[in-house]
């Protein structure tokens, strides 16, 4: 939540815990970190009456330590490592089965744009013709001098049409290649999001009953 402080922060999660019985499980996941993707997940989540949250796994440990024994809590760790600031843990209290889980993960869909430095997911290639973005509608022709400015070539203003064309197809790059600086801003400029934001489960135990 924007502007959440740590204390209100950490008594929301405390809260959450200390309800924790009220759930049949608790799962561990490992999500991009992008607020827009993360958002979707808590909305479709709390529509199945399950609460996704942040939470260190220190602090989750010492509340949960109280209702799950060892094993459990090995178990809810997991084995993923990570390091990269675009990962996050976050913990997922519900009744849900482990497949019935992941499948609501699989099915939220979030796509970005590539940014530099990423590895492509595919060929960006402009075909001949007018400039389309990736809902088939014309390049604005008030975008052409910022497409100048990026070198590249055979894309020119169509005396006739005033349109934005392509003389000749242009191959920006391919899959697997390293997104530079004037890829990510074609690929604004005609709207071109290939960059799918997901989680997948890494850790979940079974939350006793008394």
């Amino acid at each position: 939540m924007a502007g959440e402080s740590q204390k209100a922060k950490k008594e929301r999660v405390d809260n959450l815990l200390s309800n924790v019985g009220a759930y049949q499980k608790i799962y561990k996941l490992l999500c991009d970190n992008k607020t827009a993707f993360i958002q979707k997940l808590k909305r479709d989540f709390r529509s199945v009456k399950s609460e996704l949250f942040f939470g260190k796994y220190k602090m989750i440990e010492k509340v949960l330590s109280r209702t799950l024994d060892t094993e459990q809590l090995t178990s809810l760790r997991g084995t993923v490592e990570y390091k990269k600031s675009d990962r996050v843990f976050l913990y997922l209290l519900s009744d849900l089965p482990q497949e019935k889980v992941q499948s609501i993960v699989d099915r939220i869909s979030h796509l970005d744009y590539e940014k530099v430095g990423d590895t492509l997911s595919s060929d960006i290639v402009l075909p001949v013709g007018e400039l389309l973005n990736e809902e088939s509608v014309k390049v604005s022709n008030t975008l052409f001098k910022e497409i100048e400015k990026l070198g590249i070539q055979n894309i020119i203003i169509n005396p006739k049409t005033n349109s934005i064309e392509v003389t000749e197809q242009i191959v920006l790059g391919r899959k697997g290649e390293q997104m530079t600086e004037e890829q990510a801003k074609m690929s604004k400029i005609i709207g071109l999001k290939n960059k799918k934001h997901g989680a997948r489960i890494v850790g979940c135990a079974d939350i006793p009953k008394e």
